[in-house]
């Protein structure tokens, strides 16, 4: 697995503790159906951004609003919602531009669950994150 890869990952982990930390016990216990918008059983990425808040969540580490997440943004979010990431900026920057765009972003975000990598993040694959979460 990329390094890119696993740190979208790391990211992706972040952003749904800090979605469902905000639940009650009861919604947290329905959280995967109430994702799966279309009943398949599956979450696809579109269903995945819309669950996590995508746009908004991105905008949380693009702080100056220019749409782009740089080194200096990428550091701070990192910081703030990531403690003990050791991962680098480059392996986000897939066009090495030096700036992370919402797809490069939101790409590593839901790769970290998709660990069979068939673009669909299966039940399994959200109750092995989510039983983690509520692991002390």
């Amino acid at each position: 697995m990329k390094k890119t890869t696993q740190y979208f990952l790391a990211v992706l982990a972040v952003v749904l503790l800090s979605f469902t930390t905000c639940t009650s016990s009861t919604d947290d216990d329905r959280a995967y159906g109430d994702w799966d918008e279309d009943r398949s059983t599956t979450l696809d990425d579109r269903e995945f951004s819309n669950a996590w808040g995508g746009s908004e969540y991105y905008g949380r580490w693009d702080t100056n609003d220019d749409g782009f997440v740089d080194e200096a943004e990428w550091r701070a979010g990192r910081d703030r919602n990531m403690q003990g990431y050791n991962g680098a900026y480059s392996d986000w920057d897939n066009d090495a531009d030096n700036r992370l765009n919402e797809d490069e972003f939101r790409e590593g975000i839901y790769g970290y669950y998709d660990r069979d990598g068939d673009r669909m993040i299966n039940e399994e694959e959200y109750n092995d994150w989510y039983g983690q979460r509520q692991e002390p």
